[in-house]
């Protein structure tokens, strides 16, 4: 069966009363007395501090005094368990940590808000180079349409300027297919001069026009 923290310390009481009745070491006292009221002396510092200093010196009595003191420091907190005080050396400890840890949650905040603005910045840096880019694109477009048209105007210039000379080709080469065709209807026409090459042309013209009225008679 576990002893509660009252009953750890009335035990305490008991056993400095043994204690006096059988002389023992004060060494071996002052080890049992620290076991048995572990926990208060945790929370009552003070006494602790005593006991590590003057249990010897104080001998039996003494200790039973300062036992008796603990006593009252524990019925003043009203309270049937001992709530361990956190030592000077512990705390400084756990600031310590905790200041390190505040420090790490900033460095992580300063990280991610840096994070977000880099991306900004890059992006409003791009922007201008972008929008160069795009404004020499289209300027090169337009330069190019332009160098197209030049290019239309030019060709459309020279089939206008060439279409007479190629009627007048077309024309000379229409009245030299026709005169040979007339030299082959009518024999002998090319050794004869063009005015007799005209009488002839005529006289053939004649003898078909005749031939042609004869048969509709017929």
């Amino acid at each position: 069966m576990t002893s509660g923290p009252l009953e750890t310390f009335q035990l305490c009481q008991q056993y400095l009363t043994l204690v006096a009745q059988h002389p023992t070491h004060m060494r071996m006292v002052k080890g049992h007395v620290h076991k048995l009221l572990q926990g208060w002396l945790a929370e009552c510092t003070e006494v602790r501090d005593r006991l590590n200093r003057e249990a010897v010196s104080l001998g039996i009595t003494g200790l039973q005094q300062l036992v008796n003191d603990l006593g009252k420091l524990i019925a003043a907190t009203g309270r049937d368990h001992p709530v361990p005080k956190i030592h000077e050396r512990k705390l400084k400890q756990m600031e310590k940590e905790a200041a390190k840890a505040a420090a790490i949650a900033e460095q992580e905040r300063e990280a991610a808000a840096l994070a977000q603005l880099v991306p900004a910045a890059a992006a409003a840096a791009v922007a201008p180079a972008q929008a160069a880019g795009l404004a020499a694109a289209k300027e090169v477009l337009q330069q190019e349409q332009q160098q197209q048209q030049k290019v239309v105007v030019v060709i459309v210039t020279d089939a206008v300027v060439a279409a007479p000379a190629q009627a007048v080709g077309v024309a000379a080469v229409q009245g030299d297919i026709t005169q040979q065709q007339q030299q082959q209807q009518v024999p002998g026409l090319v050794d004869k001069p063009a005015s007799k090459r005209h009488c002839a042309v005529v006289a053939a013209a004649g003898d078909a026009a005749a031939v042609v009225a004869a048969a509709a008679a017929g």
